[in-house]
């Protein structure tokens, strides 16, 4: 018995270590490997206590109020079928959150029941797998992306590796409470300096792996994260209560924002002088005419994953409007529309109307308003606040919510966040 839960300890080791090396060459291969974990954790528990118990388990959901959130907004997302205009897509996409939002809340209760020795082993893993990607990605950095090119056999450009750089400005934050730990416990003073070094190995890496590559949105999720949580080690009242207006405001203001303010024209004649990124308009093009069409169906939306539906995918805009609001961009047309908005606030309320986006205010108040309940060390409260703001901005800016690496990489961001809750036992 003590052999197999041995075996089961190490592989899940060795799994959490693999966990953004293998991102780094295949995000995508996060989802197998997110699985595998859950299959590898229920196979630990099933040798520790000679069956898993689901009866205990799913008896603590209760207690997760957000646990309740996310089941009222997959019923949501379930009725919004009715009346979707891509009822085929709808019901498909219903159907594989269902078994990832299952799936990571089997695997959230199933981690959070491990001793904390076993947590810490976990995290330190993680810090490893986080040390090697940065040392990849260095090398590809020198090297031009000429390894990767290779393994792959064709050119890649290093834009290649922004999901994972997605998922490190997430992870930076918890593995840093981490070590920590060890400034705050009877160490040997060779343990401090070796955390310290750590630290600081973590710290400049990611900062040149993240401003050397263009990926403009963890650049800002990097820095935002990080000034988030140094400003919660000040004042953390402050932050809360500022990450709780600030996002309950910004999402329910969201379409009225990019409609009437934050338009093409308005923020071009500000900003073309020092951002010729064309991406970044093309951005602010697609949040304009969302915001359009969020206004024809406020309070239903136009049903879940619709807005990879041809009726949106065929809009463009053409040369003459975009010489008229942005000049400088040489592009001929844009498509309005590429699969998903780009934006969380704007894919809720497209897809689910208002009661969509009331849900997730719902779920991030109750996320913001448990860090202080759940963490008792200041450093963890931090780092969990940090997380949290550099996971909201990346969603602000790139990834479709819906996309199955992503809600892998935050169900795992999540569970290792949680597990400093015991790491001053």
């Amino acid at each position: 018995m003590i052999k197999k839960s041995a075996f089961w300890q190490r592989l899940l080791s060795y799994l959490v270590l693999a966990i953004l090396p293998l991102c780094t060459l295949a995000s995508h291969g996060i989802v197998p490997l997110f699985l595998v974990i859950c299959l590898s954790i229920s196979a630990y528990w099933l040798v520790q206590q000679g069956q898993v118990n689901f009866k205990n388990i799913f008896n603590s959901i209760p207690s997760y109020k957000e646990i309740i959130i996310l089941i009222c907004f997959l019923l949501w997302a379930l009725v919004s079928a009715i009346w979707s205009i891509d009822l085929k897509h709808t019901l498909y996409l219903w159907t594989k959150l269902l078994f990832l939002l299952s799936t990571g809340i089997c695997l959230f209760l199933m981690f959070q029941n491990l001793d904390k020795n076993f947590k810490s082993w976990l995290l330190l893993a993680l810090m490893f797998g986080f040390i090697i990607t940065n040392a990849w990605l260095i090398i590809e950095i020198k090297m031009h992306g000429k390894f990767l090119s290779l393994i792959k056999g064709k050119d890649i450009e290093l834009t290649y590796y922004n999901k994972v750089l997605s998922l490190e400005v997430m992870l930076i934050w918890p593995i840093l409470a981490y070590l920590n730990r060890f400034f705050k416990v009877n160490a040997d003073q060779e343990v401090k300096y070796l955390a310290l070094i750590f630290q600081l190995v973590l710290i400049f890496q990611t900062a040149f792996v993240v401003f050397s590559l263009e990926a403009t949105t963890v650049k800002i999720a990097f820095v935002i994260g990080a000034l988030v949580g140094l400003c919660s080690l000040l004042k953390e009242k402050i932050i809360k209560w500022f990450l709780l207006s600030v996002c309950a405001v910004f999402f329910m203001t969201a379409p009225l924002l990019y409609k009437q303010i934050l338009t093409p024209s308005t923020i071009a004649s500000m900003c073309h002088k020092f951002i010729k990124k064309p991406s970044f308009y093309h951005r602010l093009y697609i949040w304009n005419f969302v915001s359009n069409e969020i206004f024809f169906k406020p309070w239903t939306g136009w049903g879940l994953d619709t807005s990879r539906h041809k009726y949106f995918a065929e809009k463009k805009i053409l040369r003459a409007e975009i010489k008229k609001q942005t000049p400088f961009l040489k592009e001929a047309t844009l498509d309005l529309l590429p699969l998903h908005p780009h934006n969380l606030p704007l894919q809720i309320w497209l897809e689910l109307g208002f009661p969509g986006v009331f849900l997730i205010i719902c779920l991030i108040s109750l996320i913001i308003s448990a860090i202080p309940r759940l963490f008792n060390e200041k450093f963890n409260r931090s780092a969990a606040y940090a997380s949290f703001a550099s996971a909201l901005i990346v969603n602000m800016g790139s990834y479709g919510i819906w996309q199955s690496w992503w809600i892998s990489g935050l169900w795992l961001t999540i569970i290792f966040v949680r597990f400093l809750e015991n790491g001053n036992d």
